[in-house]
Order: structure tokens, then C-alpha cells, then sequence
């Protein structure tokens, strides 16, 4: 029993400096943050063109990436095919392109397909949002109006129709 009781305390003295230690490492943390943070303000009050020339450079080399990696899968899958049904089929060449291109575009035009109906799907559930927060902000605005205008300027509008 003895042994227990110290093994606890040892325990929470040991689980204590553990939590203390990552709060000081959070805190550190959150002091260099804010310090890039302020940094990162001044240059873009000095020099906005700079930061942005920077961003806009970096995502251009991402694209460029991408689209590279992209073309050089497409014609590894593409030469694979070719020479899968050029042996397989004993087929010339301009057969085996044929062959090759209806095949790939089995595999695309669905999957085209299928990416513009969720592009779809997306862009009406934004629009569908977007005209439920105007209708909301629209509503707010003309019950605040209508609940703080006197009774003579509620019924103005039924008098000139009325008269």
C-alpha cells in the first residue's frame, strides 16, 4: 500500500512537470507566432508587391509541379497501353493508338462527368447559401426598420393607397 501511494504521488508530480513543460513550449510557441505574425505585418505595410510577387510565384511552381507530374503519368498510363495491346493484339500502330485512345477516354469522360455534376452540386449549394443569408439580412434589416418607425408611418403607405 505503501508502495502505491508513492507511486501515485510520483506519478502526479512527474504528470505535472509533463503539463508544465507543454505549457511553457505552447506559450514560447504562441510568443514566436506572434512575433512572425507582427513581422510578417510590417514587410507586407512596406513592401506589399514583394509578398504577393512571392505568393504568386510559389503557387506558379506549384502548378507547374503538378501539371508536370500529371503529363508524365498521362504517358507513362498512355505508352503502358501501348505496348500491352501491341503485344497482346499483334496490332500496328495506328490501331493500337485507337485502341488506346478509346480506352482512356472510358476512363476520363466518366470521371469528367462525375467532377463537373459535384462542381455543380457545390456551386448551387453556395448560391442556395448565399441567397439564404441575403433573404436573412434583407428580413433583419426591414423588421428592424418596420418595429422602430411610429404607428402614423406604418399607416402612411395605406393612406395614399386609400385615398
Amino acid at each position: 500500500m505503501i508502495f502505491y501511494a508513492a507511486l501515485s504521488h510520483f506519478y502526479r508530480i512527474f504528470t505535472g512537470f509533463v503539463q508544465r513543460s507543454q505549457i511553457m513550449n505552447s506559450i514560447e510557441k504562441n510568443k514566436a507566432n506572434y512575433g512572425l505574425g507582427i513581422i510578417f505585418i510590417i514587410i507586407m505595410l512596406i513592401a506589399p508587391d514583394l509578398i504577393i510577387n512571392l505568393v504568386l510565384g510559389l503557387l506558379h511552381f506549384v502548378w507547374e509541379i503538378l501539371a508536370e507530374l500529371a503529363h508524365t503519368v498521362f504517358e507513362g498510363i498512355e505508352t503502358l497501353l501501348d505496348n500491352i495491346i501491341e503485344e497482346l493484339f499483334q496490332t500496328e500502330l495506328h490501331q493500337t493508338q485507337v485502341i488506346v485512345f478509346y480506352i482512356m477516354m472510358s476512363f476520363i469522360l466518366p470521371t469528367i462527368y462525375l467532377l463537373l455534376r459535384l462542381l455543380l452540386r457545390k456551386v448551387m449549394q453556395l448560391k442556395n447559401a448565399l441567397y439564404f443569408q441575403i433573404m436573412k439580412w434583407d428580413i433583419n434589416q426591414y423588421g428592424h426598420y418596420w418595429h422602430h418607425i411610429s404607428i402614423q408611418e406604418k399607416t402612411r403607405p395605406v393612406c395614399y393607397v386609400a385615398s
